[in-house]
């Protein structure tokens, strides 16, 4: 199914986005001491924690199996990690406006800002774009599981009215089990909504 291949090819490039914010800026501006412990920690919150949970999602979407169950079933495994995207998420702003004045009055910050936005790998995007990243991504996990059901045949307006029959009508799976697995991660999905829901309204 093709919304099975871009969870899988847009996860990839996410894992990348965020290896790349370790790699450039979290690990250099501290060995170089550019930033203080507490403006470090505001800045990239638990960036690492992501691109770890992130990883352990990727590689369970690799596993051999149908597209649509390895996919169910590595959101069913991963789904209790959402919840280091609340402390992100919550600590996003605070994040902007360090950044922001870390710029103006932390010495060579700016500097080494510019200096490494403009090497290949960061493709020409500020440290700011690639803050927002894990926020994005986070919103885009409903979706994806909303196109996946499109393309399945399943017509149902909310995640919450999803049932086994649905799934079983659709001849996703082989057996109830396994269905009953992937209704369990099509209702963690309805909980990340709610999650997204509180944050915005945080």
């Amino acid at each position: 199914l093709n919304v099975c291949k871009e969870v899988r090819e847009t996860e990839a490039a996410y894992i990348t986005d965020m290896q790349t914010v370790i790699e450039v800026y979290v690990r250099p501006s501290i060995e170089r001491k550019i930033l203080t412990l507490d403006d470090t920690q505001a800045i990239f919150a638990n960036v690492e924690e992501l691109c770890r949970c992130a990883t352990v999602l990727l590689e369970l979407m690799d596993r051999d199996g149908d597209r649509a169950t390895v996919l169910a079933h590595a959101f069913i495994q991963v789904t209790p990690f959402f919840k280091l995207y609340a402390f992100y998420c919550r600590n996003y702003e605070r994040a902007l406006n360090t950044l922001a004045k870390c710029r103006k009055q932390t010495s060579g910050f700016s500097e080494f800002l510019n200096t490494q936005a403009a090497l290949p790998q960061c493709r020409g995007l500020s440290l700011e774009s690639y803050l927002i990243k894990p926020v994005q991504r986070l919103t885009k996990y409903p979706l994806f599981w909303k196109d996946l059901l499109k393309q399945l045949g399943i017509a149902v307006t909310k995640m919450q009215d999803l049932t086994l029959g649905h799934l079983w009508d659709a001849n996703l799976l082989e057996n109830d089990e396994i269905v009953s697995q992937v209704l369990t991660c099509a209702q963690g999905e309805m909980a990340l909504e709610e999650f997204i829901k509180m944050l915005r309204d945080f």
